[in-house]
């Protein structure tokens, strides 16, 4: 089997806290929103060989030390990649904890063209939900979690997560359940079937 070739994941489109599109995407069951995380996109390829791969949004090797990793993902079949979030010193001294959300590839096989709510299921069954709080592990343990979905009323949700004010949270993700995984060989491509809806800062100006 030949190895996996390096893909530019898709990437969400912004939209406000503002938008309509929080409350009428609540209504229709082809959506969902997980919690987006302050950290480093990254995607793992496992290739056929069994070898481990690290790489940025930017088709580079990540520059973290990931060997930590390589004991927690020995059981992931060959031929697998995820799409994920490196929570490394980005803040509060966070390291070692990686959140996936995706699988466009599964034991050699390419599953971009099936759908989120299938391509998602065997993280269920490979990894433990994200907690309401993370923590490095005080050994050193690295921790593989996967993102959890909400339903319902995405206006209430982003509202508690602005609350919070927790820095590693950085706002929700809207994501449709039946969409593909549009990735692209040489660039990243922004799609409307992924929706970011960042939490505020004091510099931003909310366009309406």
């Amino acid at each position: 089997m030949n190895p996996i070739r390096f893909f530019h994941p898709p990437q969400p489109t912004r939209i406000w806290p503002t938008s309509d599109l929080l409350i009428s995407l609540a209504a229709d069951k082809k959506w969902d929103a997980e919690i987006k995380y302050n950290g480093w996109r990254l995607l793992i390829f496992k290739q056929p060989d069994n070898s481990l791969q690290f790489y940025n949004r930017h088709n580079s090797i990540i520059s973290v030390d990931m060997s930590s990793f390589i004991p927690v993902l020995e059981s992931i079949p060959p031929g697998t990649v995820f799409d994920a979030e490196l929570l490394e010193r980005r803040t509060k001294d966070l390291k070692g904890i990686v959140v996936i959300w995706d699988i466009p590839f599964f034991k050699g096989i390419d599953w971009r063209q099936k759908k989120l709510k299938e391509r998602r299921l065997p993280l269920f069954d490979l990894f433990d939900v994200a907690p309401a709080k993370f923590e490095s592990s005080p050994t050193g343990f690295a921790q593989i979690y996967h993102t959890q979905q909400f339903s319902n009323n995405f206006k209430s949700l982003y509202e508690k997560i602005d609350k919070r004010d927790d820095p590693i949270e950085e706002g929700l993700i809207l994501k449709n359940v039946e969409s593909i995984y549009k990735s692209h060989p040489s660039r990243a491509v922004d799609i409307l079937d992924w929706l970011k809806c960042k939490k505020i800062g004091d510099h931003a100006k909310v366009k309406r």
